[in-house]
């Protein structure tokens, strides 16, 4: 079996479709080519693509993103790049909005599309093993009695586990892709020294910390950080387990303050 990458090819020229054959081929790449909408759907339920590249105007007045729809929802790991002998502002923005990896102008240079390729190849590759990593850790830090947050390098959260919501009292639709907020003032400098520790490579041991939970109530924990990187083209994420120390006495934020 082949390890080489499967890339579609999509357009209604023979020539552009020779061309871009013949640069993703020397360049690494399987490559299939097809140059109406139905000839590429047999392709798609034949094999596995790891990026497209669709004409956005095709025979007939077909709409390329019409396809790219299409191919997201059963090969949802493709990476589609779109490229367009009539480009315009509204038609860049309209790929945008299907979450096309890339718009690239007619006529195009071989490196630049053999870069692209490659470049949307990796990143569909890097989703993929965020994703299978993500369900791994849902899997094993759901039934974790420890409250356990996820972020990445910028704070923004991208896993809770049901401890954590039991504890703190906050839901993913609070805190997903946004920054929890438990931590209290006295302790932001310390937390961002050990973030700053964790994203120079650096342990961090663990320490006692006060948390603050959703209703204001202060709880006592142990906390213990690590840098998680799912793979060589993943970005890092910041795990924090937190176990409690004791059970909230009911103290809280304001209380806390006007000591």
């Amino acid at each position: 079996m082949s390890d080489k990458h499967n890339v579609l090819v999509l357009d209604d020229e023979e020539s552009i479709r020779y061309s871009l054959r013949r640069f993703l081929i020397e360049a690494g790449f399987e490559v299939a080519t097809a140059s109406r909408p139905e000839q590429a759907r047999a392709l798609v339920s034949e094999r596995e693509f790891e990026a497209a590249v669709v004409d956005r105007i095709l025979p007939d007045g077909e709409d390329g993103l019409e396809f790219i729809g299409y191919l997201k929802e059963r090969q949802p790991d493709c990476v589609s790049i779109v490229i367009s002998a009539f480009p315009s502002f509204e038609s860049a923005a309209e790929s945008l909005r299907h979450e096309t990896f890339a718009y690239i102008p007619k006529p195009f240079r071989k490196n630049e599309i053999c870069r692209v390729v490659q470049e949307a190849v990796e990143h569909g590759a890097s989703k993929k093993e965020r994703k299978n990593c993500e369900l791994l850790f849902r899997s094993l830090f759901d039934i974790s009695p420890d409250p356990t947050v996820i972020c990445d390098v910028f704070g923004n959260t991208t896993f809770i586990n049901q401890a954590f919501t039991k504890t703190f009292g906050y839901t993913e639709d609070d805190v997903l892709g946004r920054y929890v907020p438990f931590i209290p003032p006295w302790d932001k400098e310390e937390s961002d020294i050990n973030m700053t520790m964790l994203l120079a490579g650096m342990s961090v041991p663990g320490r006692k910390a006060r948390r603050i939970a959703k209703d204001e109530t202060i709880i006592d924990v142990l906390i213990n950080t690590s840098m998680c990187q799912y793979g060589k083209r993943s970005a890092k994420d910041i795990i924090f387990v937190l176990k409690v120390l004791q059970e909230p006495q009911g103290l809280s934020l304001k209380k806390e303050d006007s000591k």
